[in-house]
């Protein structure tokens, strides 16, 4: 597949991610709730771009504003955050960089772990409880 001149074999995979946001007063050091915050991302090499709101009912924790996306392509990604509020608008830069993602198997390890710990512990239970042999035979 050909995409913007270079040559890519293989199929890309979506990346969740996510962003959270803490906006304070810059008078009291409060936390702001009333603003109107927006993602903008940008991945040059692909020429994608993506708008994503970020709003307090996404985040954990009520103090802060979340916005939850999916990555199309993995790379390097340029990402503003846009503060309005009162009429004031705020523009924060940031990159990051989104990378593969992990092999599916790592979500099973959990589940396949105990049965070898549960082996290795039945296999010492039995050497340690085994009759041990002697040598020397009665007289």
């Amino acid at each position: 597949m050909a995409r913007n001149g270079s040559d890519r074999s293989h199929t890309p995979s979506p990346r969740t991610g996510g962003l959270s946001v803490l906006i304070q007063d810059p008078d009291t050091n409060k936390a702001v709730l009333d603003a109107a915050i927006t993602i903008e991302l940008h991945q040059l090499e692909a020429g994608l771009a993506m708008r994503v709101p970020a709003t307090t009912e996404s985040a954990d924790m009520r103090l802060l504003y979340a916005a939850n996306f999916v990555l199309p392509e993995m790379g390097q990604w340029n990402a503003v955050v846009v503060v309005d509020r009162e009429g004031v608008q705020v523009r924060v830069p940031l990159q990051f960089t989104a990378a593969a993602p992990p092999p599916p198997w790592l979500d099973l390890w959990p589940w396949l772990l105990p049965a070898p710990v549960a082996l290795g512990l039945y296999a010492a239970n039995r050497r340690l409880v085994a009759p041990h042999t002697h040598d020397h035979q009665p007289a």
